[in-house]
C-alpha cells in the first residue's frame, strides 16, 4: 500500500514539475512591435504604431522575423504602404484585415504561405509588388468560409489589385520554364494581367489559380 502511494506521489511530482517548466509563449515589446518567440524566431503579433508607410523589420531584438501573426495589423486604418521583408515566411489569417487605406504592398521573396483572409477588406489595395514569378507560383494561399463568403489569402482578392514584378506592371504574365505547378488562388482576381504564357514544364494548375482575372484575353499553352 505504501509503495502504491509513493508511486502516485512520484507521478504527481513529475506532472507538477512538467507544468512548471513547460515553455509559455509570451509577448515581448520592441518599439511599435509586439512579438512572440519560437525556435529563436519571432512572430509579429501586433503593430502599435500609426505610420502611413511601414516596413516590417527583418530582425527584432536579434531574432529573425519569420511570421506575421493572425490579426497583427487588424484595423490599422492609417497604413497605406507596407513592405514585408525576405525573412517572413508566413502571413497569418486576417493579418491585415480592414487595413482600408492600404494601397501598396511589397512582398518579400521568402513568403511561402498566406493564410485565409490575410488582406480581407483591404479595399484600397491597388498594387502588389513581388520579386520573382516562379516563387509566387509556389505560395500556399489559404482560405476560410465565414457567413457564406469565402476569404482567400491572395492579396488580389479584396480589390483586384495589379501585379508588379520588380517595379514593372505585369500585363503579359510569363510563367518561367522550370515551374511545374501553379498553386491554388495565387493570381485570383489580379486585374493587370491581360495574357498568360505557360511553360512546357507545367504539370498542374491549382484550384482558382487563374480565376477572376477579368482582363485576361489570351492564354498560350505550349505544344
Amino acid at each position: 500500500m505504501k509503495k502504491r502511494i509513493s508511486l502516485i506521489l512520484l507521478a504527481l511530482a513529475i506532472l507538477i514539475t512538467a507544468i512548471i517548466v513547460a515553455p509559455v509563449s509570451a509577448d515581448y515589446t520592441s518599439g511599435d512591435w509586439q512579438y512572440t518567440l519560437s525556435n529563436n524566431a519571432a512572430t509579429i503579433t501586433k503593430y502599435n504604431g500609426t505610420d502611413a508607410s511601414v516596413t516590417i523589420p527583418g530582425q527584432i531584438d536579434g531574432y529573425s522575423v519569420t511570421q506575421i501573426g493572425n490579426n497583427a495589423f487588424q484595423n490599422c486604418t492609417l497604413l497605406t504602404v507596407l513592405t514585408i521583408p525576405d525573412s517572413v515566411e508566413t502571413i497569418g489569417q486576417d493579418a491585415f484585415i480592414s487595413c482600408s487605406a492600404l494601397s501598396v504592398l511589397n512582398v518579400g521573396l521568402g513568403v511561402k504561405t498566406i493564410k485565409g483572409g490575410a488582406f480581407r477588406n483591404c479595399t484600397s489595395l491597388a498594387r502588389v509588388n513581388i520579386k520573382d514569378i516562379a516563387a509566387w507560383c509556389g505560395i500556399e494561399s489559404g482560405y476560410y468560409l465565414f457567413s457564406g463568403s469565402m476569404y482567400y489569402g491572395t492579396p488580389f482578392s479584396s480589390n483586384g489589385a495589379a501585379l508588379y514584378l520588380n517595379g514593372r506592371r505585369v500585363t503579359n504574365l510569363v510563367i518561367p520554364n522550370g515551374v511545374t505547378e501553379i498553386k491554388p488562388r495565387v493570381f485570383y482576381k489580379c486585374s493587370s494581367i491581360t495574357s498568360i504564357t505557360l511553360p512546357s514544364t507545367l504539370n498542374s494548375i491549382g484550384t482558382a489559380a487563374l480565376c477572376g482575372i477579368t482582363n485576361l484575353k489570351t492564354v498560350t499553352i505550349p505544344d
